[in-house]
Parts: structure tokens; C-alpha cells; sequence
């Protein structure tokens, strides 16, 4: 058999064979019958015969056959039975063996047949009850193992929330579900599965308001009921149109008591109980360190892409960006256009007020810039007193129309320093692909700054 063999471990009074000593109990049972029997005849028949030998031979001898036969009858009827109890339990041992040594697989269905209602069938039963709670809980491991590759696999936020949902969903046994994570006390759209994202999907959550604050502020998984709690809002996609799921699970992802995000999982049932909820608990204590490295690894990421000063995107990320959404744009064969701006007679606010007062102002065209930029659009600080737009889906006529806006808004916002009132003006220039004909993100900046 394979696996761990445990016989040498035994004690040596413990290795007999069971079948041969009950084959050697058995003869000896009718060997006594046997002579035994000659006793009763005499005396219940009254004859001088019943003692001679050899109708006592006849008696142990018939009693000596009684018991291989009987033997033999155990042994066809009752032994096929414990064989196939035996088999079974071997087929859960190499699965067991299998999983402690990391071999990959779903484990499957080790129940057998119950033929009988008698102490074999109890005992088939048992093992049934044994060999299924084993089972279950390999492929539970199994699962917890799949699901943790899955999540190690990337530090990326995206990525992650991804998985980490996708594993809620099958662990769970729900139809739909989304997640967000945790932002100060916003709670941010991250991923959705199975959802309808329509307007009426909220983008962030407050975390101190709603169905999600209980479960936030209590660490612990809440069940709710669509109507009755009013979660309209969260609809399916089916082929029969947009259902609304009878159960949602609100799962917070905590670690030390800080809430990093939330799990919001619909069902078309109306319970979560047994082996889903026993996992949902086990994921959402194992997911939550994972989203909170990629959560981390974000943080970092925007610190290294910012501009100490400004606040916004540095030169680096800016041009990485901007090479991305260029890439998109010839790919898609969307217009894309490049905003470029210094801001006017900078090097004399430095002279007169001071390299302190420049600052201020290079914070408030960049405050006054990301105010009035669209989401998705570009922004970043190309250098000294530049600043790099990029615009996506936009053309040359829309890029010019947005370059004046922003030129009118900065002159119109007054920076304060120290009791002076400083006005600030920029000049801008713009470029476009496709009207600007190139493949390189170079010439199109470049013709962004000449102009």
C-alpha cells in the first residue's frame, strides 16, 4: 500500500491474523460439538451406538466440517465487504499522502455503497461519514493553496483585487460580487464580477454610512436581504435580463483591526452557512494581508510617480503615461492630443519674492490644473516651470479649446504670498496625433513645446 506503512510500529502480540484465528476458533468449536455431541445422543436416543467410536468420529468430523464451513461462509460474505471497506480506506490514504506532499488535484468521492442495514452497514456508514469530512477537507486545503499561488502571484492592486474576489465568488458559490478597498474612511471601486455597472453602481463608499458600515465597523461578515435592507442598486446579468440577488454578504478584509476593504458578495440564496461560510472565513483572513501589500505597493508607486513640490505627476511616470496612452491611441486609432505650458516670467517672482514664493506658485498652477482636468487625462510636471498635459480621445480643435480654458483660469487664480497679490500667466502650446504625423511620443511633445 502506498503511503505510510505502520505495521512494523505494532506491538508483535498484535501481529496475528484475525481471519485465522477465527478459522482456528471455529474448527475447534466444532471439534467440541463433535465430541460433545455422542454424550446427548446417548442419553436422547438410549443407544449403546451413540458411544462407540466411530460414530464419534462421524461427530467430530461432521463437527470439524460445520466449522471450515462456516468459516468459509464468513469469509465469502462478510470479508468482501471489509475488503471493500480496506480499498476505500487506502484510496483516502494515498489522497491524503498525496496532499501532505503538495500534488495537485480535487479529491473525489470515496463513499460507498450501503447494501446492508445490519453492523457491516453501520460500519460502511462510518466510514462514509470519515471518508467524506477527509475528502472535504483536502479539497478545501487544496482550494485555500490555489487560491494563495493565485494572490502571490502579483503586489499589483489591480491584479489582486481581481483574483481575490474571483476567489470570494467560487468559495462562496455566489453569483456576483465586488470589492473595494480602503482609501482613509472612502471605500473605492476596485473590481466587479457579474454586476451591471450602471450609474447607479456607487465608484466610493463611505465607510461611516450605509450597509457597509456595520460590517466595517464590526470586522465581521454581515448578511443581508436585497429588499428588505434596500440594496436595489445591485443587479446580475443574465441571459434572461438583470436579476436582483436574493442574499448579499458584506466581507470585511481587516488585519491588526484596520479595515482595508470590503467584499460584497450576492447570492441568488437566501443563507450563507456550513463549508462556504466556514472558507469565506478562512479567505477573508488570509486574502487580507494580500491586499494589503498591494495596497502598500500602490502607495509607494504614486509617492515614486509625484512630484515632491507639486503634488502631482512627476516628468518620469508622466512620460510613461503618456507613452501608454499614445501606444492606445494608434493602436484604437482614437486622436490624442499633447498640452505643453511654462509659466511666464517665472525667474522674476524667484528674483523678487523669493524661491519660496515660487513654490507657491508652481503648487497653485498645479492645484488650479488638476481641477480642471478630466478624469483619465494626463497632468504632470515636465520640469522647472513646464507642465505636460496629455488628453486622450481629444483633437486638435477640442485640445485648443481646453489649452485656453486652463491659460483663462490660472490668470484669473491669485497666489497670496506674505501680503503681495501675484498674478500668474502662462503660455501654451498643442499638439495632436493624427495631425501631428509620427510614432514617436518625442516628436509629438517636441512639436507640443515649439508651438
Amino acid at each position: 500500500m502506498a503511503g505510510n506503512d505502520y505495521s512494523n510500529d505494532l506491538p508483535d502480540k498484535a501481529k496475528r491474523s484475525i481471519l485465522r484465528n477465527l478459522f482456528t476458533s471455529m474448527i475447534a468449536f466444532g471439534g467440541l460439538v463433535g465430541v460433545i455431541f455422542p454424550v446427548f445422543a446417548k442419553v436422547a436416543l438410549d443407544s449403546e451406538k451413540a458411544m462407540s467410536i466411530p460414530f464419534a468420529m462421524m461427530c467430530v468430523g461432521a463437527g470439524l466440517a460445520v466449522g471450515a464451513v462456516n468459516f468459509w461462509i464468513f469469509k465469502v460474505v462478510v470479508k468482501e465487504e471489509i475488503d471493500r471497506i480496506g480499498a476505500g480506506m487506502e484510496k483516502i490514504n494515498n489522497a491524503v499522502n498525496d496532499a501532505m506532499q503538495g500534488v495537485p488535484g480535487k479529491v473525489g468521492d470515496f463513499r460507498l455503497n450501503v447494501i446492508s442495514d445490519d453492523m457491516i452497514g453501520s460500519l460502511v456508514t462510518s466510514f462514509n461519514g470519515m471518508s467524506q469530512a477527509i475528502s472535504g477537507r483536502i479539497n478545501h486545503e487544496a482550494q485555500m493553496r490555489g487560491y494563495l499561488v493565485r494572490l502571490a502571484d502579483s503586489v499589483d492592486l489591480a491584479k489582486n483585487s481581481k483574483v481575490i474576489l474571483q476567489s470570494f465568488i467560487e468559495g462562496s458559490n455566489a453569483t456576483c460580487g465586488v470589492l473595494y478597498a480602503a482609501f482613509g474612511r472612502e471605500l473605492e471601486l476596485m473590481t466587479s464580477i457579474g454586476i451591471d455597472r450602471s450609474k447607479d453602481l456607487p465608484v466610493k463608499i463611505d465607510s461611516r454610512q450605509g450597509a457597509a458600515m456595520a460590517a466595517v465597523e464590526s470586522r465581521e461578515v454581515h448578511i443581508l436581504n436585497t429588499e428588505r435592507d434596500g440594496l436595489n442598486w445591485v443587479t446580475q446579468s443574465s441571459p434572461f435580463g438583470k436579476l436582483s440577488p436574493s442574499m448579499v454578504a458584506m466581507v470585511p478584509l481587516a488585519v491588526e483591526g484596520a479595515c482595508l476593504g470590503l467584499v460584497i458578495l450576492g447570492s441568488s440564496e437566501e443563507r450563507l452557512d456550513g463549508d462556504r461560510r466556514r472558507l469565506v472565513e478562512e479567505l477573508r483572513v488570509y486574502a487580507a494581508p494580500y491586499l494589503q501589500n498591494a495596497l502598500l505597493h500602490k502607495r509607494i508607486e504614486q509617492m515614486a510617480a509625484m512630484d515632491g513640490l507639486t503634488g502631482i505627476m512627476n516628468r518620469r511616470f508622466g512620460m510613461r503615461r503618456l507613452k501608454e496612452e499614445f501606444s492606445k491611441a494608434i493602436r484604437k486609432g482614437d486622436p490624442l492630443s499633447v498640452i505643453m505650458f511654462d509659466i511666464d516670467h517665472f525667474k522674476m517672482v524667484n528674483d523678487t519674492y523669493g524661491h519660496a514664493a515660487g513654490d507657491a506658485v508652481l503648487r497653485s498652477v498645479a492645484a488650479t490644473l488638476e481641477e480642471n482636468i478630466r478624469a483619465g487625462e494626463v497632468a504632470c510636471r515636465y520640469g522647472g516651470e513646464e507642465f505636460l498635459l496629455v488628453s486622450t480621445d481629444c483633437g486638435i480643435e477640442a485640445a485648443v479649446s481646453l489649452a485656453e480654458r486652463l491659460r483663462k483660469v490660472i490668470e484669473a487664480t491669485k497666489v497670496s504670498w506674505e501680503g503681495e497679490t501675484l498674478s500668474v500667466t502662462i503660455s501654451v502650446g498643442v499638439a495632436a496625433w493624427p495631425l501631428i504625423k509620427t510614432s514617436f511620443v518625442k516628436e509629438l511633445v517636441r512639436a507640443a513645446d515649439e508651438a
